[in-house]
């Protein structure tokens, strides 16, 4: 990996664990995100719009399907996380629910993919597994109920990224979905879901915005630039994304993807 591809790396988790601080700190619910949703459908719409006009990835019944599914998982895992993060600490949600992702997305890469970790990957699960059990056998956590809360919800939030890091995965390698398109849809989704609770909530959508509109603008930001960054050949999904080769040695679509403007 070169300088500029670790530096990449390493901002985009800095961006990452920014959003999930700014989700701690709001402690909001749909309401929230519906509003950073909004927002950033709007500041991703013009790239968005530019990578479907000049480059034309496909987009058909079969990708607005996939898409639709990704939606659901991702709106589920987004509030599950909130939850998550009103019933225990940033210190214990963040580290089990961002462990248990990648054990999950490894496993079934194996059963669905058929891929093959080597011993580093299988050291790394290992590690991994080691410290979500130093972090859930925190003895602080014996005495507070309420942090088991926080455990089980973080585990159902890992659970969920696992399944929705193997559903993309499938569709930017399988069906050639863009990634930038797959992010903006996300967030476009969240919007239509939720407006008819944030209709049903305008006086706590009124007051979150009024009360948190730095943190509304830097979640819509954040949340999806945290998977996305610029690679050799254009925009990318960052690694929470897997990929792997199409069958008959084709490059995967990350590979093979130009964005607008390189």
């Amino acid at each position: 990996m070169t300088p500029a591809a670790l530096g990449l790396v390493l901002a985009a988790a800095l961006v990452h664990a920014t959003w999930n601080f700014l989700a701690k700190r709001v402690q909001g619910g749909a309401e929230f995100t519906w509003l950073f949703s909004v927002v950033s459908t709007a500041l991703y719409a013009p790239v968005t719009a530019a990578i479907l006009i000049f480059q034309k990835p496909p987009f058909g019944p079969a990708q607005l399907a996939g898409l639709g599914v990704t939606v659901l998982l991702e709106l589920f895992y987004i509030l599950i996380l909130q939850r998550a993060y009103r019933a225990a600490d940033l210190s214990v949600v963040y580290p089990i629910a961002r462990g248990t992702a990648p054990v999950v997305a490894t496993a079934g890469a194996v059963v669905l993919f058929g891929e093959r970790p080597g011993p580093v990957g299988l050291a790394g699960a290992g590690l991994i597994v080691v410290g979500l059990l130093l972090v859930a056998g925190n003895p602080r956590l014996r005495w507070q109920p309420a942090a088991w809360r926080g455990v089980a919800y973080a585990l159902a939030v890992g659970l969920t990224i696992g399944a929705y890091t193997l559903w993309d995965k499938y569709l930017v390698t399988d069906l050639g979905l863009s990634p930038l398109v797959l992010n903006w849809a996300v967030t476009f989704g969240f919007s239509l879901l939720l407006l008819p609770a944030a209709l049903g909530r305008r006086g706590l959508v009124g007051l979150t915005w009024r009360k948190r509109r730095a943190e509304t603008l830097l979640m819509g930001l954040c949340f999806p630039l945290s998977y996305i960054h610029p690679g050799p050949h254009g925009p990318h999904l960052c690694p929470r994304k897997l990929h792997r080769p199409r069958p008959g040695g084709e490059r995967p679509f990350r590979d093979r993807y130009r964005g607008p403007f390189s």
